[in-house]
């Protein structure tokens, strides 16, 4: 059988702890970020992951010779999302930051092809005026040149977006 123990005391409940109410708190509003910062949060994955792409490509298409296999492939499919994709999504970043309009992401995918599909027409077209041309090295330059300040912008924009909406939470 069981022995009991000096300290054991039948059939009493636990010793009951007070909790102090403390008073509701007013939900946090974020501070304004700065652009450092701002740059810092996961909101800005889209930045860096153009600025990574981007630098791929430009480094990948003036590197690898069109037709060194298998690497020719890898060529192709980051010049492929250079020219068809990243242009116009920067642009499309810089129109409409952080939906604030309501564009559906399929009318968003469209418009940043449609924007892509305009735009590198008339960079070669204004190339095609200078003393460089229309050749490989200039056009991915400008390109590169186009999608990091569209980029660049948009962040910009985006980042004091937040921060109109945080103030206008606030108040």
């Amino acid at each position: 059988m069981h022995k009991k123990t000096e300290t054991e005391q039948p059939n009493q409940p636990p010793p009951q702890t007070t909790k102090q109410k403390t008073p509701p708190t007013q939900p946090a509003v974020a501070a304004p970020l700065t652009l450092t910062a701002y740059l810092k949060t996961e909101q800005a994955l889209w930045y860096w992951t153009t600025l990574a792409t981007s630098a791929a490509t430009t480094i990948a298409i003036l590197t690898i010779p069109p037709d060194l296999n298998p690497w020719k492939y890898v060529r192709i499919t980051l010049s492929l999302i250079y020219i068809l994709w990243l242009p116009g999504y920067t642009i499309t970043k810089n129109l409409f930051p952080q939906n604030t309009h309501n564009l559906d992401p399929i009318m968003r995918a469209i418009l940043n092809i449609a924007l892509s599909i305009t735009l590198v027409p008339i960079i070669a077209l204004l190339l095609n005026y200078t003393p460089w041309g229309i050749t490989l090295t200039p056009m991915t330059l400008s390109l590169l040149t186009l999608t990091l300040t569209s980029a660049t912008t948009a962040i910009i924009r985006e980042q004091q977006t937040q921060n109109k909406q945080n103030t206008k939470t606030k108040t």
